[in-house]
């Protein structure tokens, strides 16, 4: 019982502008060498963090442990970081003007690392370890906001939040009242399991994120930290603003569709977005729970947490600069992340969310050479896997956990014949050949389209 209880927690809790035309990518390597320093650091942060553990519950707190770095493991063994260093140096910088103006934060050694995601979070995972996804990263707008969520996270690790939210779970499954609910369900003859997914899913509103008071918490430290920085504490304010509308997707997937495949001898066809029809007839609809949806945003409570803070914050104090290290740098890391996510998207054979991502890049900057051959690659890809009857490995179905426009992309995904991708890839990359003909990797993508489509 008591392993599943652990493995219950572990799903639980880990369950993260394209400028000019003349703008040129060139993605960045990922090295999984290229932290192994600062990795044998937090495993010997993790070493020492279960030595002093003590207790009754010392044995299940230290598996949950291990798990928890396994999981921070896998941000170095699966690719999952960031591996620029100037990009790190300046992540660095920014976390050290804020630790150095701070003096409790400068106890241990903090690691922050960027996680390559298009997943709009920062987390403190623990063993001092802080991720900045570059999925939000890119939608901030300046330094100063982006040093009031590194506080943020720094007031979690301070206030050991991580920690104690698994001591309180381990403890939770472990108390009388929980076990006596948990005898109940299996001794009861029918609707065991929804009776298990309700008992679960309060837990999982416990264990999952913060609790509110947690997030306030936080909040009112990260300011403490902020105000002694030379950012401006004021954009903390609209970077929660931002945070509060970030979950919103207003990318209208099926008419950017219908724009970039409609070719002139192979135009689009609206059968490939339509719906499937549901055995009673009619298109089949995904439902979501909207007391659940709510719950699980990825940044809640946004509203009430700029109320809390605005309380703490003397607007008629002189404002100091938004950036203090360096704004043009800040400016084209944001726009080379957007790009270099795409390319660990496609490393990384999750070809559904590079083709998504591959789009929106594309609606904003029609001529960027990278985008338009990540897009063909990408299709080039689906393709093979749809002839090798391979596309759910590569390629997932609609699901409620997903936002509608990338459920309309998946859609169309599964919607198509391998002709017609090979077809529709063909004839995109057709509308390029004169202007990318220099090219060789755009040259090489468009000579495996072609490939594609003849052997059909």
């Amino acid at each position: 019982m008591r392993f599943i209880a652990s493995l219950i927690f572990v799903l639980l809790l880990f369950s993260p502008t394209i400028g000019q035309t003349n703008y040129v990518f060139k993605p960045i390597i990922n090295d999984s060498l290229f932290f192994n320093a600062q990795l044998q650091q937090l495993e010997a942060n993790y070493q020492n963090t279960i030595t002093q553990l003590k207790g009754v519950n010392k044995k299940e707190i230290t598996n949950i442990f291990k798990d928890r770095f396994t999981y921070i493991k896998s941000y170095f063994t699966d690719k999952k970081l960031y591996c620029n260093n100037k990009a790190h140096e300046y992540l660095e910088k920014i976390l050290f003007e804020i630790v150095k103006v701070n003096p409790e934060l400068q106890k241990d050694t903090i690691f922050i690392f960027f996680n390559s995601t298009e997943v709009p979070n920062a987390a403190s995972l623990g063993e001092k370890m802080l991720i900045f996804n570059t999925g939000l990263f890119r939608r901030l707008e300046n330094e100063s906001q982006i040093a009031f969520v590194l506080c943020h996270e720094l007031a979690h690790l301070i206030l050991n939040h991580n920690d104690k939210q698994i001591i309180k779970y381990v403890e939770t499954i472990n108390s009388s009242e929980f076990q006596e609910e948990l005898k109940k369900i299996t001794t009861s003859e029918f609707r065991k399991r929804k009776q298990f997914e309700t008992l679960i899913k309060g837990l999982s509103f416990d264990t999952k994120r913060h609790s509110r008071y947690k997030e306030a918490e936080a909040d009112s430290m990260a300011i403490l930290f902020l105000k002694n920085t030379h950012f401006n504490v004021s954009e903390a304010i609209k970077a929660l603003a931002i945070l509060d509308t970030i979950d919103v997707d207003k990318f209208d997937t099926e008419k950017v569709l219908a724009n970039v495949f409609n070719a002139p001898n192979y135009p689009f066809k609206k059968s490939w977005i339509e719906k499937e029809e549901g055995l009673l007839g009619g298109h089949a609809t995904i439902e979501k729970d909207k007391k659940i949806e709510d719950s699980l945003k990825t940044h809640p409570d946004c509203s009430e947490r700029i109320k809390n803070i605005s309380k703490l914050i003397d607007t008629t104090k002189k404002k100091i600069s938004n950036n203090v290290i360096d704004e043009q740098y800040f400016l084209s890391l944001q726009k080379q992340l957007e790009l270099d996510n795409l390319e660990t998207y496609y490393q990384h054979k999750n070809y559904d969310l590079t083709l998504f991502y591959a789009l929106k890049a594309y609606e904003k900057n029609a001529s960027n050479l990278y985008t338009i051959t990540t897009i063909g690659k990408t299709l080039n890809s689906i393709f093979d896997a749809q002839k090798s009857h391979t596309l759910t490995k590569f390629v997932n179905m609609p699901a409620p956990g997903n936002s509608a426009s990338f459920n309309s992309l998946l859609q169309f995904l599964q919607n198509l014949y391998a002709d017609e991708i090979a077809n529709i890839n063909a004839n995109f990359l057709l509308n390029y050949q004169s202007k990318f003909s220099s090219d060789n990797n755009f040259n090489k993508t468009m000579e495996e389209a072609h490939k594609r489509k003849s052997l059909l």
